[in-house]
């Protein structure tokens, strides 16, 4: 029979034999008549031994354990039960008392081989490796499989630091079955473990001369030459692995990893695309490769050229992926390809699995920069359905419905952000800020105020909402001595400000100040507020009401010219 021959042979008997000692016999049963023991006490005890096998049968191993306990007090000398036993105990992680029992069943039945077995097992799982020899070459002695008690044999020789009885051992195996890969493998790890490389190498050469095109042999040597720092052997082995089989692609990321750690860009460059251009490499394999690659490039710039083309080749393979479209998203944001960067959330964001709350963040990030307050809008309401406790999307969700006029429902927003905000002073003092302006527009005013208010009391000196919030109680003509008190603070913060001076200007107005009005708004004219139209109309209010009614005529008609509300102006010219 030739090497390959046997090979497949051998493979094919371990696979019979497995199943065939998978097969479990029956529990043989016991003699009720033996001994003339009192049909009671036996009754009794094979009442305690069903008890014990219904409870395994619908898996309660605790009441096992305690009818088989119960059968041993009434009879401590049958196998069975000490087998039985010391199975469930072992599985219960209790190693000692089923070493125990496992002993007793084979004292009391010394050649069944299920019992030597096991007790094989639970020697091994005891590190009691001397001992479980002596019961394997029992077990070769009375069953007929030598091949797998051998096997068993040379794996306890290696334990007790007897490499060289345990390689003479699995040698007598190759000897009639041929180079083998699992003998192999054993081996290698055997020498390793005696400190011999060598040998272990001398063992991988001898398979791969046996087996020269089984691709993954020449894999299982080149990972051993990596392991054992022979990099140039390494390289080799992995090239003549590709002669076998050119897309597999750990072989190229293993060639690309050396490659790199040799600084061999155009090589490391080569593998890792041809890599990539496996369809077979596992989707979170290809993310860590394309990480790892954009990592290495903010110190070697030359890589950014090829991590578009890996983006590709895992979009192409893992299209519905929202890791994969996450990942170039990021890529792309990273070189400022804003666009393509949106783009590749946003097609994350409708696959499954991908309404994640940082996609949610970089997107609803990007169209605020874009001032794109419509789809800032769109995904912050969105986010805010999926992530109802992160108060930061209803911060965006606010601003963008804020921004295209939807008032009401962005001081429901709002609102909702706030009171889920703790610990972050400045998160909550801009929706209190935010509020003030959104009730102000939806024409809640009382609720406008107190969050003008509670914001203000935080930020005393921010001009621009003392102007805006003295503007609005101008406006509605309420609480002007407050509104007077705001528009001076915020025009001493930021002076010869024409918009604070206007809305100082209109607070005087209205509360009867006209003279002191007019010199104001003569500033703002002189600071360049002359092409504002809203600065016009105010100078010809307050014109009209110093009794300057053809200059009012004047300002309100240039208010026209300049873009005002020409139904609202033709009024006051009319009614002059």
């Amino acid at each position: 029979m030739n090497q390959k021959g046997k090979y497949f042979f051998l493979a094919f008997f371990l696979s019979i034999t497995t199943f065939v000692f998978a097969q479990e016999p029956p529990v043989a049963m016991v003699d009720s008549n033996r001994d003339g023991r009192e049909d009671s006490k036996r009754l009794l005890f094979e009442d305690r031994l069903f008890d014990a096998f219904t409870a395994r049968a619908t898996e309660n191993p605790q009441k096992q354990i305690k009818k088989l306990r119960e059968a041993l007090e009434i009879f401590d000398d049958e196998a069975i039960v000490h087998y039985e036993l010391s199975k469930v105990l072992s599985e219960e992680g209790e190693l000692d008392e089923a070493l125990h029992h496992a002993f007793k069943a084979v004292e009391f039945d010394p050649t069944n081989v299920w019992m030597l077995r096991h007790f094989s097992t639970m020697l091994r799982m005891n590190e009691m490796w001397e001992d479980r020899i002596v019961i394997l070459e029992e077990l070769k002695r009375i069953d007929d499989n030598d091949l797998e008690y051998d096997l068993k044999i040379s794996e306890s020789q290696a334990a007790l630091g007897a490499y060289k009885k345990a390689i003479k051992t699995l040698n007598q195996i190759e000897k009639s079955y041929g180079v083998i890969p699992d003998l192999a493998e054993r081996k290698k790890n055997i020498w390793l473990a005696a400190n011999k490389p060598k040998k272990a190498e001398r063992e991988l050469k001898k398979l791969v001369k046996a087996y020269p095109d089984v691709p993954q042999f020449w894999g299982v040597l080149a990972n051993f030459y990596r392991a054992n720092n022979k990099p140039d052997k390494a390289i080799s082995a992995f090239e003549t692995l590709l002669e076998y089989e050119p897309d597999d692609s750990r072989a190229h990321f293993n060639l690309a990893e050396m490659h790199r750690q040799n600084n061999n860009i155009d090589a490391f460059m080569f593998h890792l695309r041809e890599g990539m251009r496996s369809p077979d490499v596992e989707e979170d394999v290809r993310l860590d490769v394309i990480m790892s690659t954009i990592n290495a490039s903010l110190r070697a710039p030359e890589l950014r050229s090829n991590i578009e083309d890996m983006l590709t080749y895992a979009e192409k393979f893992h299209p519905n992926s929202p890791k994969v479209h996450a990942l170039r998203g990021d890529y792309f944001i990273s070189v400022q390809d804003i666009e393509n960067g949106l783009k590749s959330y946003k097609r994350a964001l409708e696959l499954e699995g991908g309404r994640k709350k940082e996609i949610y963040q970089q997107v609803l990030r990007i169209h605020l920069e874009k001032m794109d307050f419509e789809a800032l809008a769109q995904y912050g309401k969105e986010a805010v359905t999926y992530y109802p406790n992160q108060n930061q999307f209803h911060y965006f969700a606010g601003i963008g419905l804020m921004e295209t006029s939807q008032d009401s429902m962005a001081s429901v927003i709002l609102q909702e952000g706030l009171d889920i905000t703790y610990g972050n002073p400045e998160l909550k003092n801009e929706f209190h800020r935010l509020l003030g302006e959104t009730n102000h527009r939806a024409g809640f005013h009382e609720a406008s105020d107190q969050h003008f208010d509670a914001y203000l009391k935080n930020n005393p000196k921010d001009a621009l909402t003392l102007n805006n919030y003295a503007y609005y109680l101008s406006v509605r003509g309420e609480k002007l001595d407050k509104a007077l008190e705001m528009t001076v603070k915020s025009n001493n913060i930021s002076v010869n400000n024409p918009v604070y001076l206007d809305t100082w200007a209109w607070v005087l107005y209205k509360m009867g100040e006209f003279k002191e009005a007019r010199n104001i708004l003569e500033r703002v004219v002189d600071l360049g507020g002359a092409d504002d139209p809203e600065v016009r109309e105010h100078f010809g209010d307050i014109l009209h009401a110093l009794g300057e009614k053809d200059k009012a005529v004047v300002e309100w008609k240039k208010a026209i010219e300049l873009g005002g509300d020409k139904d609202e102006l033709q009024k006051k010219i009319d009614q002059k």
